[in-house]
C-alpha cells in the first residue's frame, strides 16, 4: 500500500480505512486472492496503473468471451425448443425423428463396411490370381 498510505488518502474519504483494513484481512484469509488492499486504494504510480489496466482489460476480455459462448449455447437450445415444438405441432413423433437419424447413420456405415470388404475381397483374389500365376511360372521354369 506504498502510495495510498504515503499520500493520506484517507484523510479525505470517510470509512476509507476501514475499507482498507477490510481487503487486507480478506486477502490475508484466502491466500489465492491478491491483496485486495492494492485494489481499493488509489495508485499515484503510473507503471502500477497501467499495470491494472492491463489486468482488468485481460478479465474484461475473458468475461466477454465467455458471455459470448453463453449466448450461443442459449440461442442453439432455444432453436433446438422451436424445432421440437415445430415438429409436435405437425403430429410428428419425436421418437420416430429420432430413430430415423439412427437408421440412417446405421445404414451408411453398413454400406461403406460393405464396399470395403466388397473391395478387399476383390484385391485378396487379384494377389492370389497373381500367386498362381508367379507358381505355375516357377514350376514350368524349374
Amino acid at each position: 500500500m506504498s502510495d495510498a498510505a504515503a499520500s493520506g488518502f484517507g484523510k479525505f474519504v470517510p470509512g476509507f480505512d476501514f475499507l482498507q483494513n477490510l481487503a487486507k484481512g480478506a486477502s490475508q484469509s484466502i491466500p489465492q486472492m491478491p491483496n485486495l488492499a492494492n485494489w481499493v486504494a488509489p495508485s499515484l504510480n503510473l507503471e502500477e496503473l497501467e499495470k491494472r489496466i492491463e489486468e482488468l482489460k485481460a478479465v474484461h476480455f475473458w468475461l466477454e468471451q465467455n458471455s459470448k459462448a453463453l449466448g450461443a449455447t442459449i440461442q442453439a437450445l432455444e432453436v433446438q425448443k422451436m424445432t421440437l415444438a415445430a415438429l409436435k405441432g405437425m403430429n410428428f413423433n419425436i421418437g420416430d425423428v429420432a430413430n430415423a437419424f439412427k437408421l440412417k447413420a446405421a445404414d451408411s456405415v453398413a454400406q461403406s463396411v460393405q464396399r470395403v470388404t466388397e473391395k478387399a475381397e476383390s484385391a485378396a483374389k487379384t494377389i492370389s490370381s497373381a500367386a498362381t500365376s508367379v507358381g505355375n511360372a516357377a514350376k514350368a521354369a524349374g
